[in-house]
């Protein structure tokens, strides 16, 4: 019965060779289609779902109105991290942001005579308690402490100073429009997961940038980010128990 049927269906794809390629090229584009898509939304829905607290992370956006149009940034107000913090007792944590990365921005980072050119963030000392990006070497707690603290990406550790042991502890020189200034190594984070919607290659303090290169949020987006765009992110971390 088997072989019987095999041998009609044999013969009416031979009888009608275009209509089976026809279909048959149909059924595959459909099914590879499918399975891309699928990829893609399981690969955006993993999307920095690695943070150890990211049912409690947002980040906050802007909603304006321009020209009778609705539109939403995600740069904001310099303060609004400690106005979060201070007047909603359901906010643990706010943090802002600036991310040389995302404006195309890279400084030269200096050892003696070896530079090397880095896109990095300037962060609120909270962000690694924040946000679950593994170090290599420190402490999460209070690697960013101080205030002319650096913590650099492995790779930038290993192309500074050959390993990141060897980077604690050690000054950078960097300079920033013009305007120099020398951190502290006080940490080495591992390779970002590549699911991770922040790209730097180190993260410095906030107030080194806001309180001694710029000194105040004017200056810090006329000479700090490029003409026209927003500079300043923020992300705050909400209580379990809160609701927004």
């Amino acid at each position: 019965m088997f072989r019987h049927n095999m041998l009609i269906a044999f013969r009416n794809i031979m009888r009608h060779k275009g209509s089976f390629f026809i279909n048959l090229t149909g059924l595959s584009t459909g099914l590879a289609c499918t399975f891309l898509i699928y990829l893609w939304v399981t690969d955006e829905l993993k999307f920095d779902k690695f943070h150890k607290n990211d049912s409690q992370l947002y980040q906050i956006m802007e909603k304006s109105t321009e020209n009778g149009i609705v539109i939403i940034h995600d740069g904001t107000q310099g303060p609004l991290a400690d106005a979060m913090k201070k007047d909603l007792p359901e906010v643990i944590s706010a943090i802002p942001i600036l991310s040389l990365e995302k404006h195309g921005i890279k400084i030269p980072m200096q050892i003696d005579d070896k530079v090397v050119k880095a896109a990095g963030i300037f962060s609120g000392r909270e962000f690694f308690e924040m946000f679950s990006f593994p170090l290599v070497a420190g402490n999460s707690h209070d690697v960013l402490a101080n205030k002319e603290a650096m913590v650099l990406s492995e790779s930038l550790a290993v192309s500074l100073f050959g390993s990141p042991d060897k980077a604690i502890g050690k000054n950078i020189s960097w300079e920033l429009r013009g305007k120099k200034q020398t951190s502290k190594v006080s940490g080495v984070f591992a390779p970002l997961p590549p699911n991770n919607s922040m790209k730097f290659d180190f993260v410095a303090t906030w107030d080194v940038i806001y309180s001694d290169l710029f000194t105040n949020s004017c200056e810090l987006l006329r000479h700090a980010v490029p003409a026209g765009e927003h500079g300043r992110f923020h992300y705050f971390k909400y209580a379990t128990h809160g609701s927004l």
